[in-house]
């Protein structure tokens, strides 16, 4: 699956992860911080985004090396739909990781997963090539990060370049995390785009059956079955993906072009 999760996905990775503050609880300036965040709240709810900015640097310049505060900002952009804002947030906390000490410091594992977070939203906000640098950068800070690995296999693949390269870390990030379908179907994306589409469809069908609600995996394993000449199940794959997304324009101009080539009678 591409690198990108929902919004609401990401808020809820990084809301459990500042919980449990990686190794250690909450500390007293995020106590305090999640109360300025609560009023930084109730200003965009009037609309007063200059002022709840304010709010949430401020929050920011008076804990300059608490980690958890940074990630709770960074939270709380996401949380207020403000990817650009999140954006802006996540880049600078991951430039500042060195000084980000308190309450306690953090491994290079850990920082790996936040930097993961911080690339997703990054590429949610569409800067593709600033998030491929993150998710290389978490790589190395942990090469045994799964959406670390996935994400750089992922961006690889979309990007039609070092496509073996891609193929080793996605069969990593499998090999780490067997059961995420998003991840199992990186794999097979990736055997798509090396035109082994038997493997693909093999590892695409596996996918979907670990997330079917993914309209991306179906349209995925959708690609896979018209590359093997299997229109029916390319069909049905296609019509389910634009059932469970009907916004989604690829879904929608995949099913066209099935169309064109196998319209069973009938509704499928």
């Amino acid at each position: 699956m591409a690198v990108t999760l929902s919004v609401r996905r990401l808020l809820i990775l990084l809301l459990a992860l500042v919980a449990a503050g990686c190794s250690g609880g909450p500390g007293p300036a995020l106590r305090e911080a999640r109360r300025d965040l609560e009023r930084a709240e109730r200003l965009l709810e009037k609309n007063r985004f200059k002022e709840a900015r304010r709010v949430v640097s401020a929050v920011r310049s008076r804990h300059p090396r608490d980690w958890q505060v940074a990630s709770s900002a960074f939270v709380f952009w996401l949380q207020a739909g403000r990817l650009d804002e999140a954006s802006r947030v996540g880049r600078e906390m991951v430039a500042q990781r060195e000084r980000l000490v308190e309450p306690h410091p953090l491994s290079h594992g850990e920082w790996s997963r936040i930097v993961t977070r911080v690339a997703t939203a990054v590429m949610e906000d569409g800067d593709e090539a600033g998030s491929a640098e993150l998710m290389e950068l978490a790589l190395q800070l942990d090469s045994s990060n799964p959406d670390a690995a996935n994400g750089v296999a992922w961006l690889l693949a979309e990007q039609g370049r070092d496509l073996d390269r891609a193929l080793t870390l996605a069969k990593r990030a499998v090999r780490l995390r067997p059961d995420a379908g998003y991840i199992v179907d990186t794999l097979g994306w990736v055997y798509f785009r090396q035109k082994r589409y038997e493997e693909a469809e093999r590892w695409l069908i596996r996918a979907v059956r670990l997330s079917p609600g993914s309209a991306e995996l179906r349209r995925h394993l959708a690609e896979a079955h018209l590359a093997r000449g299997n229109l029916p199940s390319a069909y049905v794959e296609a019509r389910k993906a634009v059932l469970l997304d009907p916004s989604e324009r690829e879904g929608r101009a995949l099913r066209a072009r099935i169309q064109k080539l196998y319209d069973p009678p009938g509704p499928l």
